[in-house]
C-alpha cells in the first residue's frame, strides 16, 4: 500500500520574486479574518504558495509559526487535488499575533475555500 505524499516540496513553493510581484500587481484577492490571499492561475500545473509577512509583524518565532500553520492548511487543502492550478500569496495582519494556532488554521481553511 502506498502512502500519499505528506511533504511540502520546492515545487509547491512560489519562490521567484517576479512571480510574487506579478501577483501583487494583478491578481484576484480574497480576505478572511486578518488574512489576505492574492491568487492567479498558473501554467505550471501545480498549486504554489508564498507567505509574505514583514518584520513589523513580530519576531522570527511568531512569523515562522504563522508560516508553518499556513503551509499545513495549504497542504491539506482539497483544492490541491483540483484540475486547475493557482499561485497564491498570503499576507496577514497583526491582529493574528495573539490568536491561538487552531483559530489561525481555521481562518486559513476558510480563506482557501474562497479560492477557486
Amino acid at each position: 500500500m502506498s502512502v500519499p505524499e505528506q511533504g511540502f516540496g520546492k515545487e509547491k513553493r512560489l519562490r521567484r520574486k517576479q512571480d510574487i510581484d506579478a501577483l501583487f500587481a494583478d491578481a484576484f484577492r480574497v480576505s478572511c479574518g486578518g488574512l489576505t490571499a492574492r491568487y492567479a492561475k498558473n501554467t505550471v500545473h501545480v498549486n504554489r504558495i508564498a507567505i509574505a509577512n514583514g518584520r513589523r509583524w513580530g519576531n522570527a518565532v511568531e512569523r515562522n509559526r504563522v508560516r508553518r500553520i499556513a503551509r499545513e492548511a495549504f497542504r491539506v487543502w482539497p483544492g490541491n487535488k483540483a484540475a486547475g492550478s493557482v499561485d497564491i500569496v498570503i499576507t496577514q495582519y497583526r491582529v493574528l499575533r495573539d490568536v491561538p494556532g487552531k483559530e489561525i488554521a481555521h481562518r486559513f481553511r476558510r480563506l482557501f475555500e474562497q479560492i477557486t
